[in-house]
């Protein structure tokens, strides 16, 4: 079974939360503030994701199991 890779997740995640502040200032959304908390969770869980994805991935290299 494949594992999913944060990386791509995190990407996703992050490119999504782009994605709904734009759309809201170009006025395809109507702006309101439980959409920019939403986007702004999305963000954070997406950098989080990431990050760990980057460090797990690195840190397998250096110790010479991956």
């Amino acid at each position: 079974m494949v594992r999913p890779s944060y990386i791509a997740t995190g990407m996703l995640l992050l490119f999504i939360a782009f994605i709904i502040p734009f759309l809201m200032v170009i006025k395809i959304l109507e702006s309101n503030l439980m959409l920019l908390i939403i986007a702004y969770i999305i963000s954070l869980i997406g950098l989080v994701l990431g990050i760990y994805g980057v460090i797990e991935k690195y840190s397998k290299i250096f110790s010479g199991t991956g």
